[in-house]
């Protein structure tokens, strides 16, 4: 990931850098699509100022059906609402 930008989000949104699961089987059968009801993981690049509770650096579980996408640069990054975020991960 290499990001420049300084982004500024507005409202409740959220931007985050999705974390890629496995894209291929133990098999070795190539996974080419995921179930858009399915919770990612991503990492928290910029929150807009009305989200609580959730900074940069952070990571949260989101359903990726519940987004929209920027490509910026080489990257691609999500942008979704903190009512669409359903937990975040703590390190222990």
């Amino acid at each position: 990931m290499s990001v420049k930008a300084n982004f500024r989000l507005l409202r409740d949104l959220i931007m985050v850098y999705p974390i890629r699961g496995k894209q291929q089987t133990d098999t070795g059968i190539i996974i080419t699509s995921v179930d858009p009801t399915t919770p990612i993981e991503g990492y928290v690049i910029a929150v807009g100022p009305d989200v609580k509770g959730i900074e940069h650096g952070d990571i949260v579980v989101f359903i990726k059906s519940e987004h929209r996408e920027i490509k910026y640069e080489k990257d691609t990054f999500l942008v979704i609402q903190q009512k669409d975020i359903l937990c975040k991960i703590k390190d222990s």
